[in-house]
């Protein structure tokens, strides 16, 4: 009767172990206010605006003539006498000239200008994408640490309650508790505190990267996080249980992960992400150059105009004033190792950029074929866990509980059986975030603008297949 009463006890011991939910706690910031607030307080931002401002301004300054020439002098002065009225040929000579540029050299060097200025809207794009793309995959490893410790120190408190009831049946010499029992116990609950560590460890680097990002470089100040135990104690969203599954919609069609099949749309998606359109707007650019350069084999003119001013002579006989006017060019000649070379230059310049184009579309293909086939198997193993695996483990848990009390099983079956359980609830919870963070990288290649959108990142909600409450 006392064995039946100490097993008694640590059934009951075990089956009360449940998850405390968290009742009218704050809720943190949600997903879309820190990636509304990370691309707010991004300097990088504010500096690529700058940088496009300048460039338009240079494409106005581009567009405009050399200013003019202005020359006044004193010619023919007699050095005896320095008289102005001595020599027919002084005169005081006030004259203006105006250099023309080569060609179209000012319009192409403007449409340059520009076109390199139209760049920076779409590096601005790119860079938002790239930001909620960062945020995102912080805030869900946020989510796994926290969401671990929930199940670590809820299974924390089974075994401290398992160890309890072992030790006083064995000092007590009911049963058959035995020392190896209290000690195995004391052992798991000692290797449930080190993984609880290094899940606090794993928070506390991911707050303070995510930090970071949050941070206003005006001001240096955030008041958007809060502490370790703030996270720790607070809920991913209001009416949100607190270890709701992270969930990322796809914002393309799900049969594109098969990348064989779909390549062609694919290709064409990725042709509108806006990196490839910046630097087809940069290849613009270079051939803008090549263009420019040709215009060195046109003459570059000049216009010049002057009036001169004579004194009357020393007989009081008035003397004409002298108007003259020209025009001058260079004639481009030797063209062989000069403007010929430079065209060149331009041209390997422009033919070299192309490939970059190329290397960077290889490499977003790349990426969307490794994410698609990280996507499909991650799926294929967390219907596996959240069908099959847990549900089993959760039985076998059962069973080996069952055949302690009824003399039939060990006591460190029992404690195995629970260790295999959380194992695997916290493996089902990995993928469940691997997942979510899988969906959000091919979002950022296949439909970037979608993850600056306050409605395609959606909060963290429970669906089917989230880890089970134990």
């Amino acid at each position: 009767m006392p064995a039946f009463t100490h097993k008694l006890k640590v059934a009951l011991a075990l089956l009360s172990f449940a998850v405390t939910a968290s009742v009218g706690a704050q809720s943190l910031p949600s997903l879309d206010s820190l990636i509304t607030t990370a691309i707010e307080n991004d300097p990088w931002l504010n500096g690529s605006q700058l940088s496009q401002q300048a460039l338009q301004q240079k494409a106005i300054a581009a567009g405009t003539l050399p200013d003019p020439v202005v020359k006044i002098g004193m010619l023919n002065l007699p050095v005896d006498s320095g008289s102005f009225s001595q020599e027919n040929m002084t005169q005081l000579q006030v004259g203006v000239s105006q250099t023309i540029p080569r060609g179209q050299s000012l319009e192409l060097e403007q449409q340059k200008l520009n076109i390199a200025a139209s760049i920076a809207p779409y590096q601005r794009e790119t860079r938002k994408a790239a930001i909620a793309r960062a945020v995102s995959l912080l805030w869900l490893d946020i989510y796994l640490a926290k969401a671990s410790i929930d199940l670590i120190e809820q299974n924390k408190s089974l075994f401290e309650q398992a160890k309890s009831v072992a030790e006083t049946a064995y000092s007590s010499g009911l049963g058959e508790a035995s020392q190896q029992d209290v000690l195995l116990a004391e052992l798991e609950l000692i290797q449930l505190e080190d993984k609880l560590a290094e899940e606090y460890q794993q928070l506390e680097i991911q707050l303070h990267t995510l930090n970071q990002w949050l941070i206003n470089p005006q001001t240096n100040a955030n008041s958007t996080l809060f502490t370790i135990d703030e996270v720790v104690q607070r809920d991913f969203g209001q009416n949100t249980p607190r270890r709701a599954q992270p969930e990322f919609s796809l914002q393309f069609p799900e049969a594109w992960l098969n990348t064989q099949v779909h390549r062609t749309e694919i290709l064409e998606k990725l042709f509108t992400h806006p990196t490839i359109t910046a630097l087809d707007l940069e290849q613009q650019a270079r051939e803008k150059d090549v263009t420019l350069a040709r215009q060195s084999l046109k003459p570059q003119w000049g216009v010049n105009a002057s009036y001169a001013y004579r004194d009357e002579n020393a007989m009081g006989d008035s003397r004409s004033d002298l108007f003259s006017i020209g025009v001058s060019f260079d004639v481009p000649l030797f063209t062989g190792n000069k403007q010929q070379k430079q065209i060149s230059a331009a041209i390997y310049n422009a033919e070299a950029f192309k490939t970059e184009k190329h290397l960077a579309i290889r490499k977003l293909l790349s990426q969307v074929a490794s994410f698609s086939a990280k996507l499909t198997r991650l799926n294929e193993r967390q219907s596996l866990y959240s069908a099959r695996i847990l549900p089993q483990t959760t039985l076998q848990s059962k069973a080996s509980l069952n055949a302690y009390t009824n003399d039939t099983g060990e006591f460190s079956e029992v404690i195995r059986s629970r260790v295999t359980e959380l194992t695997n609830q916290l493996t089902l919870l990995t993928l469940n975030v691997g997942v979510a963070k899988t969906k959000a990288q091919l979002n950022y290649l296949l439909a970037p603008l979608s993850l600056t959108s306050t409605s395609s990142t959606s909060a963290l909600t429970q669906e089917q297949g989230s880890a089970p409450n134990e």
